[in-house]
């Protein structure tokens, strides 16, 4: 009987070690995953500012005035009341231009909130990781200290056993 508990108490120690092992392989990938995914949204959010830098060019290479930059850039130009063919043509241009350094900013913007979130992502993957840590070993060291115990509380007995 006394093997019996022993044994059992190894092997509750043995698959807790194992279930260790699986937390921390499938914690190693959760945190290869998120650099990855972090490193790439990095890679994205530059291209989007390359964009911005290049499309602004773009814009500014159409010699728009400033005037009609700021009505474009706050939405508050009615084309239809410009009757100079070619101040519409450069006003359509700048606004092509012009829509497509939004479309940037706004995806820039999904980009750096991603960014966050896999911050805080990795950051609670380290935090789970170091509680499981602690929550296994304290298990190991509880269910140690139940064998030690068991082993002492039977060499209690057998001596109290061969005292009478």
């Amino acid at each position: 009987m006394d093997r019996k508990k022993i044994k059992w108490f190894q092997n509750a120690i043995n698959n807790l070690k194992k279930s260790g092992e699986y937390l921390w392989d499938s914690w190693i990938n959760r945190t290869r995953n998120l650099n990855k995914a972090i490193s790439l949204t990095k890679e994205e959010i530059e291209i989007q500012q390359d964009a911005i830098k290049r499309y602004g060019q773009q814009a500014e290479s159409i010699g728009l005035d400033d005037y009609w930059e700021n009505l474009v850039q706050n939405g508050i130009i009615d084309i239809s009341t410009i009757s100079d063919d070619n101040l519409k043509e450069k006003i359509k241009n700048y606004q092509t231009w012009w829509d497509k350094i939004v479309e940037c900013h706004n995806a820039l913007q999904d980009l750096q909130n991603d960014l966050r979130e896999l911050s805080i992502d990795k950051f609670n993957n380290i935090v789970t990781k170091i509680s499981n840590k602690i929550s296994l070993r304290d298990t190991v060291q509880e269910k140690r200290d139940n064998v030690f115990n068991y082993k002492e509380d039977n060499n209690s007995l057998n001596t109290t056993l061969q005292l009478l």
